[in-house]
């Protein structure tokens, strides 16, 4: 059982906190990371997050990360990562359809959110089945 907040901004952070005191509650915050607030990678450089999105106090804290799946990227992940230390989960939203699963799937973010979570889980425990099966075929361990 997992209960947390999603912030979209830092005004949401501060109202979070306050309610956080008022009622002597702890509950996790993770920040929304929408398409806009993510600078595309260009030739040579990774993606970044767009200056202002969040001011280096209110990255601290966070709990975590969602980004949305157009902007979701192995590059993306280690930004965060590098940002928030490697015990921040990176989460995704919205894989809705079997493309953006599979690439959020390679992706392998450490939570996803979806519209249709029993089709996503019986897909993806299907994908791990039969990667379990051609790495004892190829005699190796699987990566995850």
């Amino acid at each position: 059982d997992f209960t947390a907040v999603i912030v979209d901004g830092e005004a949401q952070i501060v109202l979070h906190e306050r309610a956080q005191r008022e009622t002597n509650a702890s509950v996790a915050a993770y920040a929304l990371l929408r398409d806009g607030d993510v600078l595309p990678a260009a030739e040579g450089r990774e993606p970044r997050l767009r200056e202002g999105t969040f001011s280096e106090e209110a990255a601290d804290k966070m709990d975590g990360w969602y980004v949305s799946t157009q902007c979701a990227q192995p590059a993306l992940r280690r930004l965060v990562r590098a940002d928030e230390g490697l015990s921040s989960p990176v989460g995704v939203w919205v894989a809705d359809d079997e493309p953006t699963l599979n690439r959020m799937w390679e992706y392998e973010p450490d939570e996803l959110i979806t519209n249709r979570p029993l089709w996503a889980t019986a897909l993806l425990d299907q994908w791990e089945a039969d990667e379990a099966v051609a790495c004892r075929t190829a005699n190796r361990y699987p990566p995850r």
